[in-house]
């Protein structure tokens, strides 16, 4: 789906680290920019209604996310909406060997300051910021699940 194609009278900003953004799809009201959130957005506070972000699980240490979240806050309108969305990366029903492979994959990235689990959590430094209305739900999405590779 094109979202700026659906909904004609709205503008959308996608914002990435890097240049990667769509070429040969791109709708009249939307724009890209690179930044980092991290380094905080180049827009006002207050400036959007409805603010996404997604599959970050891998890019954050834990207090990296604490700033990230600041940062989506301070964009968003009052009364406006912040979606995250993360994947769980632990896998469930898996075979010894992807279990292994996941155990060695959830070490690495814990020592480096990463929190694989952090959608389990996501919601707590909404709450903390007095945000209204916040919810989780968690989606299995299931990959052959059983077998010895899983």
């Amino acid at each position: 789906m094109v979202y700026g194609s659906e909904f004609p009278n709205s503008s959308f900003v996608g914002v990435d680290i890097s240049d990667m953004f769509p070429q040969a799809i791109k709708p009249p009201n939307t724009t890209f920019t690179v930044a980092n959130v991290l380094d905080g957005l180049p827009f006002e506070d207050n400036s959007f209604d409805y603010v996404f972000q997604r599959l970050l699980v891998f890019a954050f240490t834990r207090s990296q996310w604490a700033i990230a979240i600041r940062e989506l806050i301070r964009v968003t309108k009052p009364g406006g909406w912040i979606e995250l969305s993360e994947s769980d990366t632990e896998p469930q029903r898996t075979g010894s060997v992807t279990r292994e492979m996941s155990q060695r994959v959830t070490h690495a990235l814990r020592a480096r300051g990463i929190d694989p689990l952090i959608a389990r959590s996501i919601d707590k430094p909404l709450i903390l910021h007095d945000l209204e209305d916040v919810r989780t739900q968690f989606i299995s999405i299931p990959l052959y699940w059983g077998g010895r590779l899983g």
